[in-house]
């Protein structure tokens, strides 16, 4: 069964794609990451389904492609919703056939994969669009996963912080009081999100930082704490 993995950046949808590969009856197979937003249209085929020697101009060995790697265990696409129209027609025939053929090659490849995708891009207006096959968004999303922001979390957050804390541990005030140039005891979680002050805009992490120096001081700040220097906005 595929998985789609849906939600904003830094919410930890690769974290969940190694969670479900390491919980899975495949994992001790490989487990590989595949960035689709960061493939340069002309090498993508190469990328998926590998090529063979003297395909093409630079290709000086053979070279083994994101299906064969991860075959037997999981395929992780990411920013799937970046890949080009072509490109979707190629990966959802090898979905379809269960096969593959490296570029340049003469021989098909069987492969047995779990395929997990990710994407902060709302696939069904792309496929209304026209911008993101139908029959491949079906293809790949057999399973959703839901991933909320940080700001969605209420109190799940400390949960968070709680883990990350240990990474800091007692720097966490010095940290902090160096990053954002106020002391550590001037912090506040707001449901609302993102916020800026006048020298800085704190995203999913920097929200995450503030919680952990929270945790760290056993200290919910009040708000007002902050005096003039934070804005908050929807």
């Amino acid at each position: 069964m595929s998985v789609l993995i849906l939600g904003a950046s830094g919410t930890g949808k690769e974290y969940v794609a190694h969670r479900i590969h390491d919980l899975s009856q495949r994992r001790d197979r490989p487990f590989f990451a595949l960035d689709c937003g960061a493939i340069p249209r002309d090498v993508a085929a190469s990328e998926f389904f590998g090529h063979k020697k003297g395909a093409f101009t630079g290709a000086d060995a053979d070279k083994r492609g994101a299906f064969e790697i991860a075959n037997g265990g999981t395929l992780f696409l990411d920013e799937v919703g970046n890949l080009s129209y072509e490109v979707q027609v190629q990966l959802l025939r090898a979905l379809q056939e269960r096969r593959i053929r490296p570029v340049g090659g003469t021989k098909e490849i069987d492969i047995d994969i779990r395929l997990v995708c990710a994407t902060n891009e709302n696939l069904e207006e792309a496929v209304s669009e026209g911008r993101f096959r139908e029959d491949l968004y079906h293809r790949i999303n057999e399973f959703t996963i839901y991933m909320p922001k940080l700001s969605e979390r209420g109190s799940d957050l400390f949960l968070f912080a709680d883990l990350f804390g240990h990474g800091i541990g007692g720097n966490a005030p010095r940290f902090f009081e160096h990053r954002f140039g106020a002391g550590a005891g001037v912090l506040h979680v707001h449901a609302r999100f993102p916020f800026k002050t006048q020298h800085f805009i704190v995203g999913e992490y920097d929200i995450l930082n503030f919680a952990v120096v929270q945790r760290a001081e056993n200290n919910r700040a009040n708000a007002d704490l902050f005096g003039n220097s934070v804005l908050f906005v929807g």
